[in-house]
């Protein structure tokens, strides 16, 4: 009978230590919010997830150091997820969902389709979850504020480059983004047409789309002068569409004759533009992207406020500049 006395109180005591919020466990419903987006309350460590378009790649690998290196400096428990198939925008939702209903505190991603990702951001935000987009825009209805190029500062520079690299030559160019969806893109390509509309030596072709893949960009810009020779220029929006058209100059001997203006600033863009495969590209910054969007939002959790656009900037490298900017970047260019 003691014995049994004995089990009772145990049980007892255990149920009584849980009521009373024993243990530090995280709240199963996640912070407390003030009804505008910021999350209040405290716990033991913030949990930040970046739902990227793509596992490495010319540009997003870089928006993932940025992203951790922010993590590691604030303290913060930061998972960097992304689809296996680049821009695949149905699992990328499907990882934003996941991540919400893991009661992630903070939501950083290339939310690039206002249709497919609204609902759910526009919820998690007015719920309490700190929400940003990298390099491209939804609205202050779904957000605190998004990181990333101006798209119609990024179109007016590809347009005023190739303008320059152009000069007096007749010129018909293609214009190579990602998806047809990307809002950010057709931003820029908007911008890009309307600069280059008192430039009469140079036509533009149209837009095409490579999603993010190397070889599908260097197939279709070879279909497309097959088809039509007068193609003799490309501007790229996306950074591995850059590695495919620099890889179909190579392939074709078209330095000399063909224009092509990449963007972003890896390694293997960089030496394309050294060896000429590349006129120049035009680089993102998308480290600061990746670690400016977690300290802006570690500053609206401090009480602070951010500006709702924020542009992390470009800069046209040429072949003489590669050296110098990759030194001052840690970029490391090998061999």
């Amino acid at each position: 009978m003691k014995k049994y006395l004995s089990v009772l109180l145990a049980l007892a005591m255990c149920l009584a230590l849980t009521a009373c919020g024993g243990g530090d466990a995280k709240d199963p419903a996640g912070p407390a919010a003030d009804g505008a987006g910021n999350a209040g309350g405290s716990q033991d460590q913030i949990t930040a997830t970046f739902v990227s378009v793509m596992q490495g790649g010319a540009a997003w690998s870089r928006a993932e150091a940025g992203f951790n290196d922010a993590c590691a400096e604030l303290g913060w428990n930061g998972q960097y997820v992304a689809p296996s198939t680049a821009n695949d925008a149905t699992t990328m939702l499907e990882l934003t969902e996941t991540a919400l209903t893991n009661n992630t505190d903070v939501l950083i991603g290339v939310y690039m389709d206002v249709d497919v990702f609204g609902d759910v951001l526009k919820n998690a935000f007015e719920s309490g979850v700190y929400v940003a987009s990298t390099n491209t825009v939804l609205g202050p209805e779904y957000e605190n504020f998004w990181i990333g190029t101006d798209p119609v500062g990024m179109g007016t520079t590809q347009a005023k480059t190739l303008a320059e690299l152009a000069g007096d030559q007749e010129v018909t160019v293609v214009y190579m983004q990602t998806v047809a969806t990307a809002t950010t893109q057709n931003e820029q390509y908007a911008a890009f047409c309307e600069y280059l509309k008192d430039y009469p030596n140079i036509t533009v072709f149209g837009q095409e789309y490579c999603d993010s893949n190397e070889i599908t960009a260097a197939e279709k810009i070879g279909n497309l002068v097959r088809a039509n020779p007068a193609i003799n220029a490309c501007v790229c929006a996306d950074g591995n569409g850059a590695i495919g058209i620099a890889n179909y100059v190579d392939e074709n001997n078209a330095n000399d004759s063909f224009i092509s203006v990449g963007i972003d600033d890896s390694a293997s863009i960089l030496n394309y533009v050294t060896s000429g495969a590349l006129d120049c590209t035009i680089a993102q910054d998308f480290y600061k992207m990746g670690y400016e969007s977690c300290m802006m939002i570690k500053s609206i959790m401090d009480g602070g406020s951010v500006e709702f656009n924020n542009d992390s900037g470009t800069i046209v490298v040429m072949a003489s500049d590669v050296e110098s900017y990759a030194a001052e970047r840690g970029i490391e260019l090998g061999a």
